[in-house]
């Protein structure tokens, strides 16, 4: 919708809606959080409300600066995908044999079994799911 005439109450409407939120957030200046602890020193986030007043300003900084890589990048703790071919995939699989020959794929079942047999304090599941494991394929 485009704007056909200047309106100053409109812009008057917008610009309390926008303090008005700021009720909720973070005391500390500048934090783009909102608040979630009040120990007794005013509402503030989790980030500062644990920390030294004196260390405030590098905390708002750092709390700034996840805000803008959520805006720009929609997360921070997530990495790119990598696509890989056809042939590096196979070829990645390949390096996952030992020596020449195919990995087992129950040896970490008879890894275990070794060690239990040895000595060695197992906990219960790892002792049950080697146990169910060889007997399944036959070797206990």
């Amino acid at each position: 919708m485009r704007r056909s005439a200047f309106d100053e109450s409109r812009d008057q409407r917008i610009a309390e809606e926008v303090n008005s939120d700021r009720k909720l957030m973070c005391s500390a200046s500048g934090c783009p959080n909102r608040w979630t602890v009040d120990a007794g020193n005013g509402r503030a986030c989790s980030a500062h409300a644990w920390a030294d007043a004196k260390q405030w300003p590098s905390i708002t900084r750092e709390q700034q600066a996840r805000e803008a890589d959520r805006a720009m990048y929609g997360t921070t703790t997530q990495k790119p995908t990598r696509y890989v071919s056809k042939a590096e995939a196979l070829e990645k699989l390949a390096t996952l044999r030992l020596g020449s020959e195919p990995m087992n794929p129950i040896g970490w079942a008879l890894k275990l079994k070794e060690r239990d047999e040895a000595g060695e304090r197992l906990t219960i599941t790892q002792r049950e799911m080697y146990q169910r494991t060889l007997k399944h394929k036959g070797l206990l």
